[in-house]
């Protein structure tokens, strides 16, 4: 009979802390987990999502993320430019954007910005500038520690 030690203790190894910390940042099948803003059209195309300004309004969708206190993270987004400015934010609970518009950009890409969190949980945006019914996709959504 041999002994498993790691059964024993119902051990699980370390992650190391680099998983990606948004739940549905792919958008496979759909776009659950992320919350309309109240100027939004947001729609699932395939494996990504659209956020549309409902009329010259930013639109937005937006996730709370538990993040580390005091510790570099790195989010990275694919944005599908369509018209206007991207933006993709992380705000603390008082709907302050920490260090302005991180990504704010008028072309396609994929894009990366590094902050350390003050709060718990912070709130990722992906959205649009207050442009006529603008609207851009997103993908590949990603928080990790750095």
């Amino acid at each position: 009979m041999s002994f498993s030690f790691r059964h024993a203790f119902n051990y699980k190894p370390a992650s190391g802390g680099r998983g990606n910390l948004v739940k549905n940042g792919t958008f496979s099948n759909d776009i659950s987990e992320w919350t309309e803003g109240t100027t939004t059209d947001a729609t699932h195309q395939t494996d990504k999502i659209r956020v549309q300004n409902v009329g010259a309004a930013s639109g937005r969708v937006y996730q709370a993320i538990d993040v580390q206190i005091g510790v570099e993270h790195t989010l990275t987004v694919d944005i599908i430019y369509n018209g206007g400015f991207a933006r993709v934010e992380v705000y603390n609970a008082g709907d302050q954007a920490m260090n302005g518009s991180q990504i704010n950009e008028n072309s396609s890409g994929t894009y990366t910005h590094d902050f350390t969190p003050t709060v718990t949980p912070v709130y990722v945006h992906l959205g649009n500038r207050s442009d006529n019914n603008m609207y851009n996709e997103f993908d590949n959504v990603r928080v990790e520690k750095k």
